[in-house]
């Protein structure tokens, strides 16, 4: 049984849909399942833009035939950008999706997360899909984010291998831009393995990472984006892998080998395929240097470090009080912050806020109701 999954998928309304080599087709029509993250909804002329901070995006509404006459037959939905246009684009999106005859993960229907199980050669393997909680709408809706917690996803786990010989966790999270995983997301991956998964593939930072074995089975922690049209400096933004799971049972056991096939996307039409040559030797040498760190916790966290100081200036930003002001406003603002917030009280009490789970909580649900409620 082989099982093919793609990162992140993101086609512009109104924008023409880029092409995906025959050579990448030919591997997803060669395939028993393949899913791409489709980041995004098709909005109707009632969508209304979700609340939250950055952009809202919304898809091309000819995607989905598009994506299914080249091969992919399902669709993970749980991530940051499903919601962008509230209710009414999750539903018109849903709808389209099984008009085409298409799999969809990552949500839950009814307040019951939705498994896809793929079922070749005696084999049965669960697809579970979840994402980071970040604007990802209301869990009372009919159609709700898988979100990731580690009490619920070990739950789902268990209860998909009382019927499935496999289970593979698609999970959307890590820093943006961060080709390695957080420590704190590598202990979770590793932990779902011990739970009972069979392969753990992480996607949302839009570029590469790498991966390891854990308990015999591959975590796989960026697969970057597979075709996004939005532009970036970054050059490993045009950068993807596709992984192909091969699932074979071996007396009792579950055997998964797999295949990367690393991917470019051109800067200028979004159009996708296989890297190749000294391309293709980069980015797999990129991946191996990647690996080793990973395998080093001591590295890990030496580079999660490194990478968090980077982004110091990001996160001061969000403290703001005029963040989204002009340069004058928003330089008077970082003064304030600076002179004031910083010191040495207000630091610790922000500190304990976001540390202690209860102050974090409480804080979360004061705040939830002064934006959507007020």
């Amino acid at each position: 049984m082989n099982i093919t999954i793609c990162g992140d998928y993101f086609v512009s309304s109104g924008k023409s849909i880029p092409t995906i080599s025959k050579r990448i087709s030919s591997i997803f029509e060669n395939s028993d399942m393949v899913f791409v993250n489709y980041e995004g909804p098709i909005h109707t002329n009632n969508s209304v833009k979700s609340i939250k901070t950055g952009p809202n995006l919304c898809q091309n509404e000819k995607t989905l035939k598009f994506l299914k006459e080249n091969g992919v037959n399902g669709l993970v939905l749980s991530n940051n950008h499903f919601y962008d246009y509230g209710k009414d684009g999750v539903n018109n999106t849903i709808n389209q999706v099984l008009s085409n005859n298409l799999e969809f993960i990552g949500c839950k229907v009814n307040k019951k997360n939705k498994i896809s199980i793929v079922n070749k050669d005696n084999l049965k393997i669960g697809i579970l899909a979840y994402a980071e909680e970040e604007w990802c709408g209301d869990s009372e809706d009919k159609y709700s984010i898988s979100l990731i917690d580690d009490i619920d996803i070990s739950n789902d786990i268990k209860e998909a291998k009382a019927y499935c010989d496999g289970v593979v966790i698609i999970l959307h999270g890590n820093n943006e831009y961060n080709n390695l995983p957080s420590p704190n997301l590598q202990k979770k991956c590793r932990f779902y393995i011990e739970q009972g998964a069979s392969t753990i593939l992480v996607h949302h930072a839009h570029v590469i990472s790498g991966y390891e074995v854990w308990n015999n089975y591959p975590i796989f922690y960026g697969l970057g984006n597979f075709q996004f049209t939005l532009e970036s400096k970054k050059l490993d933004w045009y950068e993807g892998l596709i992984v192909t799971l091969n699932f074979e049972k071996i007396q009792d056991s579950l055997s998964v080998n797999f295949t990367l096939l690393p991917t470019v996307m051109d800067e200028l039409t979004y159009n996708v395929k296989l890297a190749e040559d000294e391309v293709y030797k980069q980015i797999m040498n990129q991946i191996e240097s990647l690996n080793l760190i990973i395998r080093s916790e001591k590295s890990l966290q030496k580079h999660y470090e490194q990478f968090v100081e980077s982004q110091r200036g990001m996160y001061y930003e969000m403290f703001n009080p005029y963040f989204n002001r002009n340069i004058l406003y928003r330089l008077i603002g970082r003064f304030v912050f600076a002179k004031i917030m910083l010191k040495s009280d207000f630091k610790k009490m922000y500190f304990n806020t976001l540390k202690c789970e209860s102050h974090r909580n409480a804080m979360r649900e004061i705040l939830k109701k002064a934006i959507f409620y007020k």
